[in-house]
């Protein structure tokens, strides 16, 4: 009988592989590796919260829905960006990672990159990539072997050594898993007391509300952190005009309050990379993207200001539509910059700051950027940054790049901003 794991292997095949390395620079060897990798590890998550029925049960469920078995139709569509307006598969994964690891999924990520020694990023995109295949294989053996819940937990236990196996080291421990070969052992002892894996079938009436309510931040979901936000002189904060920002395909204006479409991030290959060495680390990003321009700023040896200059945009940060959810695909890489510069210039503070366009109510746009500056700061400091070294706030509408009454421009205005508070 072949495991879970080989099939989902058996859907990437080395053709697949090798053109998620040709994007990403990786060799074909370390992509095959970290794939395997970040299989086995929502296999262990999954198997981690099979002792919580309430939210296995919502898990299963999300797991069972019809439509993932069509995720394994197309997989070579899932190279290359997600769309979280148009359900695209790599975005629900997205949730369904988040709410398996939850504020760990920073960790599994970095922990990802380490074992397959690949680039910042290539983790996050390679788990655009495994993910729907997971959620198409569990799909589709849920609806052939008719298995509930109880049996799709039976089955991951069953497989739990190998699933183990196969996870980057400290992961189960990382994630409270050390014990999940245990588990697999029980459950084998059940079953062939039993003498039966599948259970009765479970209708299937598609996934819980409260699943995708999960904020995703990276999978980070700690939204409601409050940080502290004392800056004597935030009346007088301004923002840094933004960069000219490439328009995803996924922002439709929405009717909720706050009218938002998500933060605009340009996820295209830039021709001219800005890459310099953190103690090991080779950051990456646009010449005149947000690394560059601190990194200068930080060097310079200027004192922190409020001013426009002192201000950079985010430019590969994406929200979902209306609130504060990270793509975990499309934002990780920037995120580790963010951090490892941080890491490198252990004297200097930031603050973050959150702005919207002027549709909508402005309280909810006020609630809706200081939301997302939050969710900014809580996905750094999941990077290992201490929390005091990061402040956040929302300034809603005020402070505008770009004129308002075009869409260009509302792009522009939906932002995130990054200054020096302090160095020492």
């Amino acid at each position: 009988m072949t495991s879970l794991l080989d099939t989902v292997l058996s859907h990437i095949t080395p053709s697949i592989a090798s053109a998620a390395a040709s994007q990403l620079g990786e060799s074909d060897s370390a992509v095959g590796k970290a794939v395997k990798a970040i299989a086995a590890s929502i296999f262990a998550g999954l198997i981690g919260k099979s002792n919580d029925a309430a939210a296995f049960g919502g898990l299963f469920s999300a797991l069972a829905d019809s439509k993932n078995a069509g995720f394994l139709n197309n997989i070579g569509g899932l190279i290359g960006g997600g769309n979280l307006a148009h359900n695209d598969p790599k975005d629900i994964s997205g949730k369904l990672i988040g709410a398996i690891f939850g504020d760990k999924t920073a960790n599994f990520l970095n922990a990802v990159s380490q074992f397959g020694n690949l680039k910042p990023g290539s983790a996050s995109a390679l788990l655009g990539l495994a993910g729907p295949v997971v959620m198409g294989v569990l799909g589709k053996k849920i609806a052939a072997d008719n298995l509930n819940a109880d049996g799709l937990k039976q089955l991951l236990n069953l497989e739990s050594d190998s699933i183990r196996a196969a996870s980057p080291p400290g992961v189960a421990e990382m994630f409270g898993l050390a014990k999940i070969a245990d588990m697999g052992r029980a459950a084998a002892t059940a079953t062939a007391a039993t003498g039966a894996v599948a259970s009765a079938a479970q209708a299937k009436t598609g996934s819980p509300s409260w699943l995708w309510a999960i904020p995703a931040v990276l999978g980070l979901g700690v939204v409601g952190w409050l940080l502290t936000r004392g800056d004597p002189a935030k009346t007088s904060d301004a923002a840094a005009p933004a960069p000219a920002i490439a328009e995803s395909a996924a922002a439709p204006v929405e009717s909720a309050p706050a009218a938002e479409t998500p933060i605009i991030a340009s996820i295209e290959p830039v021709a001219t990379e800005f890459i310099r060495d953190l103690g090991g680390f080779q950051l990456k990003g646009a010449p005149d993207g947000v690394e560059a321009k601190l990194i200068a700023f930080i060097e310079s040896g200027k004192a922190p200001c409020t001013d426009a200059e002192c201000w950079f945009t985010f430019d590969r940060l994406t929200f979902n539509a209306g609130s504060a959810e990270l793509d975990p695909v499309k934002s990780q890489e920037q995120l580790n910059n963010i951090a490892q510069i941080l890491k490198a210039f252990p004297g200097i503070q930031l603050k973050i700051g959150g702005y919207t366009d002027n549709t909508g109510s402005q309280a909810a746009n006020l609630a809706l950027s200081q939301a997302r500056a939050e969710a900014v700061v809580a996905a750094i400091a999941a990077l290992g940054i201490d929390p005091s070294r990061l402040s956040a706030e929302g300034y809603g509408p005020q402070f505008p790049v770009a004129d308002n009454a075009t869409e260009e421009g509302r792009a522009q205005n939906r932002r995130i901003d990054v200054r020096v508070r302090a160095r020492s």
